[in-house]
């Protein structure tokens, strides 16, 4: 069935899918982690998820890109997040999972209040 913007309705999200069945969800590499972490620390966690879900249908291309450009990024994140920036961006279930850690980890943050280290 379609919704009135034409989409199917009635469709659950992949987590509530992954969840539904038991499966574990998808582990970010640490670089990822550390970045998320970073992010949520310099409270730019909404501005992050905002700017990553509106660019979302462009990650596989993105990824293309970075890897185009590996001769520049790779000296610049180092290889370990070289390769965590295109593994997050290339595979769809590890760019939602980067995106789910980034909101945990700011409901965390907010949770703690604002004078907490």
């Amino acid at each position: 069935m379609l919704d009135g913007l034409g989409a199917p309705s009635g469709l659950a999200a992949a987590d509530d899918v992954a969840a539904a069945v038991g499966a574990a969800p998808t582990p970010l590499p640490e670089a990822a982690e550390r970045a998320a972490q970073f992010i949520v620390s310099r409270g730019l966690a909404t501005p992050a998820v905002l700017f990553l879900a509106l660019h979302r249908p462009l990650a596989h291309l993105s990824s293309q890109a970075v890897m185009a450009g590996s001769g520049l990024l790779a000296p610049l994140f180092g290889l370990e997040g070289f390769r965590a920036l295109y593994d997050t961006l290339s595979q769809p279930e590890t760019f939602d999972a980067f995106l789910d850690r980034l909101e945990t980890l700011s409901h965390k943050d907010a949770a703690a209040g604002p004078g907490a280290p």
